[in-house]
């Protein structure tokens, strides 16, 4: 016992003199301390910026151990220019490093840069100004903060260096190899901090928001890095995943249900209207026009609101992919991954969807959108999809006064596609995906609606509030009410030429708009203002199925996602997948909404799985509710289990591609004693 006191004492004796060593290091070499300190404040920044708390333990020492070892190799050049080229070119590539991501953060709210992303480099030229329309004063004020910086260390470089440090090649040693212990020693500790939930986390990197806070930005690049090169290899699955896989779509589809509105849609023409950046909030909305008259900024997806079913507690489930996203969980009934995008990294794997089960069935399957073919990889996915048509940009004749943004106007767009309508034979299934509500929506001027050849008055955002005119929200709410004008151009003439009979139409927004928070409580008049969570769970997308024929008009106040659209539309079609998350709404009593990163809902709370924090979403619960389950019940933990599960056989599936390795058996008749047909 002794003896190991004594190994105890000398071992802090012996960290203790590195530590002082390296503080003197530091004072008698100003420039260092400098670097530090330059190095720490843009950490800090990410922190604040992406809304993470400041002060973690964790990341801290990971920070620190980067930072020990950036000035231990620092000692290997011991000439001022060589010294200036170093700390220089670190210092710049640790801020580009750091704003990359703030700016990335900005835009794909709760994501990272990761290496899985370069295959989306060539979608840049597209979108290029939608990032571009996020630059801020703030991102100006860290570039002149770099600036100072850089020009501070150049300066202390140049007349502050303390020559006799790099005279003595001894001390430079010592300092050198006192560094690498320090780093050394700050990584074990921060390694010691972390708990077992942590190496989980960085090893799925479900949530990498959560990952940075707990590793640091530098140690989730290496993380990510190694995620990123496996998304690259194919893989083989091993005997338990499989068994995993049969076991729980065995169990899920243990009890197949029927409904009321089973085979209601049964051999009719379903119409898919993927309305880019289409917001719930927006349903039944009424604003001021310039001529003092109110007005409904959609009114005709109002109508199909009311005359059909209107889920109106639908959520995206979308992951960086966006758009991609939407349309990868909408057909799939899958998650997104989280680690690129399901349309550029996992274009080659086996999906069951809607359109493929509908192929079998004898309908006509088409795809059709304004945008290139190739973006996000679309004309590549279309047939993985199940479609048997893609009709893109070079489908549609259009000049420069028909643009609008990325592409062909959204009128433009919906008229030309009657024609290949009308000419396809029935049943169909068709999906238009809209482009003019496309961020940034800077192209006021062409929001331009019209009844009866008469320009209707624009929406007079100043009414809403002061400068609110200059507001991202007020651009969003005009270039909403002009995509719900030409929807409601396309449906009219479809009427006229009767080609509405025996057609469902079935809308849906496909993700969020990201629209500023601050503008949204403004827009809503909300003098206290909504918190992050709140915010989240505000930010609902519609989706609803009109068929007035046949299907009487209701409204669901379920909670669902995007993975329950397809169970619950293909019940109404006589289909199924076997092969679905979701669920068909009708089915359930309740539901849960798990999203990529952990986040859920349930339709009782809003959670987050990086705050470890809940928002309630359901005005009939109470905090003393909740807290009441949590302890009777393990409410949370047995939420956060279930969505667990859920991402899990997903990224399995994705990683995987078991639909098509089960299949495979299937086809050469290895059957292992309880596969399903």
């Amino acid at each position: 016992m002794k003896r190991f006191s004594d190994f105890i004492k000398k071992l802090i004796a012996f960290i203790m003199f590195i530590f002082e060593s390296c503080v003197s290091a530091l004072t008698e070499d100003i420039l260092l301390m400098v670097f530090l300190i330059v190095a720490i404040i843009p950490n800090l920044l990410i922190k604040i910026m992406c809304d993470m708390p400041i002060f973690n333990l964790r990341s801290l020492m990971f920070n620190l151990a980067w930072f020990c070892l950036v000035v231990a190799l620092s000692y290997n050049y011991k000439r001022k220019k060589s010294r200036l080229i170093y700390f220089g070119v670190v210092t710049f590539l640790m801020y580009l490093l750091i704003y990359a991501n703030i700016l990335y953060n900005r835009f794909y709210e709760g994501s990272f840069l990761s290496l899985s992303l370069i295959k989306q480099l060539r979608l840049l030229p597209d979108v290029a100004d939608a990032p571009a329309s996020s630059i801020s004063p703030f991102d100006v004020l860290y570039w002149i903060f770099f600036f100072i910086a850089l020009g501070l260390l150049i300066y202390l470089t140049i007349k502050k260096q303390n020559k006799a440090i790099y005279k003595n090649k001894q001390r430079m040693f010592m300092n050198k190899l006192n560094f690498l212990r320090t780093a050394l020693f700050f990584f074990v500790f921060g390694i010691v901090l972390l708990a077992p939930a942590n190496y989980s986390q960085a090893a799925k990197l479900w949530n990498r928001p959560i990952v940075v806070q707990d590793f640091g930005l530098y140690n989730y690049h290496i993380l990510d890095i190694i995620k990123s090169v496996d998304v690259f290899i194919e893989h083989e699955p091993d005997e338990d995943d499989y068994d995993t896989f049969l076991a729980y779509f065995q169990e899920k589809n243990r009890n197949a249900k029927t409904n009321e509105y089973t085979n209601i849609l049964k051999g009719k023409n379903i119409i898919v209207i993927h309305a880019e950046s289409l917001e719930n909030f927006l349903i039944n909305l009424r604003v001021q026009d310039l001529e003092g008259n109110e007005v409904e900024v959609t009114p005709n997806f109002n109508r199909l609101a009311r005359e059909g079913l209107y889920f109106s507690n639908f959520y995206s489930q979308q992951s960086i992919g966006t758009s991609a996203d939407s349309e990868f969980v909408f057909n799939t009934s899958l998650l997104p991954v989280n680690n690129g995008t399901v349309f550029l990294t996992h274009f080659n794997r086996t999906y069951v969807t809607t359109q493929s089960l509908l192929q079998d069935q004898g309908y006509v399957t088409m795809y059709m959108h304004g945008n290139n073919g190739s973006f996000w990889n679309r004309d590549v996915m279309y047939t993985v999809l199940g479609y048997d048509l893609f009709l893109d940009k070079s489908a549609y004749t259009f000049n420069e006064n028909q643009t609008i943004g990325l592409g062909i106007s959204d009128y433009e767009f919906f008229q030309q596609s009657i024609s290949y309508l009308a000419n396809t034979n029935e049943p169909y299934y068709a999906t238009l995906i809209t482009l003019t509500n496309h961020t940034p929506w800077m192209d006021v001027d062409k929001y331009v609606i019209k009844e009866n050849g008469v320009e209707v008055p624009d929406i007079d955002c100043e009414a809403i509030s002061e400068n609110f005119d200059k507001a991202t929200t007020c651009r969003y709410l005009k270039s909403a009410r002009y995509m719900d004008w030409a929807l409601g151009e396309f449906l009219n003439e479809m009427e006229n030429r009767d080609l509405l009979e025996n057609t469902a139409v079935v809308v849906y927004g496909d993700h969020p708009a990201k629209l500023p928070k601050s503008e949204i409580e403004t827009l809503f008049g909300l003098e206290e203002g909504m918190t992050k969570l709140e915010y989240n769970a505000f930010t609902r997308v519609p989706f609803i199925i009109w068929y007035p024929e046949a299907i009487e008009p209701k409204e669901v106040t379920m909670v669902m996602g995007e993975y329950d659209a397809g169970p619950t539309l293909q019940n109404m079609l006589g289909i199924k997948n076997q092969y679905a998350l979701g669920n068909d709404i009708f089915n359930l009593k309740e539901n849960i909404v798990a999203f990529i990163n952990g986040d859920w809902t349930d339709g009782i709370v809003y959670y987050s799985y990086s705050r470890d924090d809940y928002y309630i979403t359901n005005p009939n619960y109470t905090e003393e509710d909740i807290q009441t389950m949590i302890l009777e019940n393990n409410y949370i933990n047995m939420r956060n289990d279930q969505v667990a599960q859920i991402i899990e056989m997903s990224n399995l599936i994705n990683k995987y591609d078991l639909i098509g390795y089960h299949q495979e058996k299937l086809r050469g008749k290895r059957d292992r004693g309880y596969i399903y047909e």
